[in-house]
This record gives C-alpha cells, structure tokens and sequence, in this order.
C-alpha cells in the first residue's frame, strides 16, 4: 500500500469537488491509480485515458513528483508510481 498526494486543478474539481486529498492505493501505474479514481470519481477515467488508443488525452495533463524531485509531465500512462509521490491532474 502506498499513499500518494493527489492534486486537481481547473475543470477536474468539478469531477472530485476537492482540489487535494492524501490517498492511499495498491496501484503500481498511473493507468491503475486512474482506474482506480474513475470508481470514485466517475468519469475521470475518460477525461484523461482515450478510449480508443489507450493514450492520454490531448486535453488533459498529469505532473508527476516523487519526493525531492519536482514534478514533470507525464505522457506513459504506465509509469510506475511511488510511496509519497505527488499526481497532479490538470
């Protein structure tokens, strides 16, 4: 189990009605975590995952951060995440 930090920015607030929250997972990839918040969250799957290609949106954004490191953006939605990282999904 790891826990995470989770951030939402602009329009994704309207999906989580927070704009953060600590979570805890079993996920091992960012496509598994968002999975995992389209249960809670309906919908957040399709606003960042095409359904077709399986890719990113191209209107959505996610920046990741393990900790002492600064965010960066994130394109593989099967990059591994890690304990204490912080997601930011825009």
């Amino acid at each position: 189990m790891i826990e995470l930090e989770l951030r939402y920015i602009a329009h994704i607030t309207t999906l989580t009605y927070t704009v953060k929250e600590r979570y805890r997972t079993q996920a091992e990839t960012l496509r598994q975590l968002i999975g995992e918040l389209n249960h809670r969250y309906p919908g957040f799957q399709t606003v960042f995952i095409h359904p077709d290609t399986g890719k990113l949106n191209l209107n959505a954004m996610i920046y990741y951060g393990e900790p002492g490191r600064p965010p960066a953006a994130v394109i593989d939605m099967d990059r591994p995440i890690g304990d204490q990282s912080v997601i930011t999904f825009w």
